[in-house]
């Protein structure tokens, strides 16, 4: 099976998502103490993490058409090469950072000039460069909507015009790791604030590497770093999950070069609409941690299509079981790491978890039966180690609402249904699509594992439906994101006919 390397498409709006947010961000502080390098570190470390991939294809690979698929995976490897570099650092002293800020713009420029070289203004080339700039500039806009963060942050502080608790909390939590390894606010000593550790973390040590303090991180460097990423996560998960789909369900796949995914993707993530009539309010880039946690989300789904999408091209039956167990390993740890990352996820990941161990009848071989047990292990420790103490619900309370009363919203069935209203109609539109019309029909694709993806909605549907909290509401639509995108193709075929 041949897959082409990425050529221009992803790259290209990723970058310039990277760039115009860039720029923006440098606009908006122009007068003031504009720090120049802060934002060419911020970039340079972006275009490493999206470029560094195509570099290894071409100049350190030799068959790089297979290696479409490992992408994204060799991107991760780079940002825990990133954290990790923080983390020496710290402890050593050693800055290897300038490395990346060298390598970042050498790839950078080396990508201009090699597009260049073979350039041609077509029509799908200005769509893409007017769609990426449009984009950019409405997502960086909107992170700084909800006035938690500014550009200006450190100026509003020091002038006492304004700043809010949440940046603030956060930012000295990420602080205090960056410097002490330890999760706190500093205020009150060293004890620990048991919030998101993994956002605090990772984004202390990131603001660590770039050499600048924590509340700089969360108001200039994050949409620069954090929100590419997301997208870059985002549309690889959707891909795979397309090509898995598309053979069992006999459709085109969908890829970068379709002109609906591009639409599609501005409808879901930057319709400039009032935000009061949206059930998930860009929570998917205001909220850090949230935002950590899907991408973590979308890495799952990616590796686990991947996973299914290529064991036929092994041949090696021992090989084949290796690589199955790394890929469950590194989606055990994954999942670990966003239930640290927002709490709501371990909750929709267990339930998952356990359908696809009752469903593919996982409980016949040993090797996962350990891993449920670690799991529910795990599930002990988080709750005696984190949820027994947990401290981020006293953000939302004043002198009116009690915990219970903060915490126990009883949703509408209309609020319940806009939050499952794109979950119903991908499970509509894919019925209609493969003409499920019977009863008979329903059950012989059941019986085929032809429509896992409804019987996976369907179950988060009722799953989240008892669940009174927006960030585990949420989870849902981002899932319904991924799969309309990726059965754009199968919806196509069946609207024309």
């Amino acid at each position: 099976m041949q897959r082409k390397i990425v050529d221009n498409q992803i790259d290209f709006f990723l970058i310039l998502i990277t760039t115009f947010s860039a720029i923006i961000i440098y606009l908006s502080r122009i007068g003031l103490d504009n720090n120049i390098m802060i934002i060419l570190k911020s970039i340079s470390l972006s275009y490493f993490i999206i470029l560094f991939p195509n570099f290894l294809f071409i100049y350190l690979l030799k068959n790089k058409q297979k290696l479409f698929f490992a992408k994204p995976f060799f991107s991760f490897l780079i940002i825990l090469l990133l954290i990790l570099s923080g983390i020496i650092k710290n402890i050593t002293g050693i800055d290897i950072s300038y490395i990346y800020f060298i390598f970042g713009l050498y790839l950078f420029f080396s990508y201009i000039l090699s597009k260049l070289s073979y350039l041609k203004i077509t029509k799908q080339f200005l769509f893409i460069s007017f769609f990426s700039i449009c984009f950019s500039i409405f997502i960086t806009s909107v992170y700084y909507s909800s006035h938690y963060v500014h550009p200006l942050m450190i100026e509003k502080i020091i002038n006492g015009s304004w700043a809010h608790r949440d940046t603030l909390y956060h930012a000295s939590i990420a602080g205090m790791f960056k410097t002490y390894f330890f999760t706190s606010t500093g205020l009150d000593g060293f004890v620990p604030h048991h919030y998101h550790s993994l956002s605090h973390s990772i984004f202390g040590l990131l603001s660590l590497l770039i050499n600048i303090n924590t509340l700089d991180f969360y108001s200039i460097t994050y949409p620069i770093i954090i929100t590419p990423i997301f997208f870059m996560f985002f549309l690889f998960a959707t891909f795979e999950l397309s090509h898995f789909f598309s053979k069992i369900n006999n459709f085109k796949v969908v890829d970068e070069y379709n002109f609906f995914l591009w639409i599609i993707i501005y409808i879901f993530f930057a319709l400039p609409i009032n935000i009061d009539y949206l059930p998930e309010r860009y929570q998917y880039i205001q909220s850090q941690s949230y935002a950590l946690a899907l991408i973590i989300l979308f890495l799952i789904i990616y590796l686990f299509f991947i996973n299914i999408n290529y064991q036929s091209l092994i041949n090696n039956l021992k090989l084949k079981k290796i690589s199955s167990y790394l890929f469950s390993i590194s989606i055990f740890l994954l999942s670990i790491c966003a239930s640290y990352s927002k709490v709501s996820f371990l909750y929709v990941l267990t339930i998952l978890g356990l359908y696809l161990f009752i469903r593919f009848k996982l409980y016949m071989q040993l090797y996962y039966l350990f891993l449920l047990f670690f799991w529910g292990v795990f599930i002990i420790f988080l709750y005696f180690d984190l949820l027994s103490l947990f401290d981020g619900r006293d953000i939302y309370l004043n002198q009116t609402y009690s915990i219970d009363q903060a915490y126990n919203y009883h949703y509408s069935l209309k609020e319940e249904f806009f939050f499952s209203y794109l979950s119903i109609l991908f499970i509509v539109l894919k019925l209609i699509s493969l003409k499920i019309f019977s009863f008979e029909s329903f059950i012989y694709n059941l019986k085929n594992k032809k429509i896992l993806d409804i019987e996976l909605l369907f179950l988060i549907i009722i799953a989240l439906y008892f669940i009174p909290f927006q960030y585990f509401k949420g989870i849902q639509l981002y899932v319904s994101y991924i799969l309309i995108i990726g059965h754009l193709n199968l919806f196509r075929e069946f609207i024309y006919k």
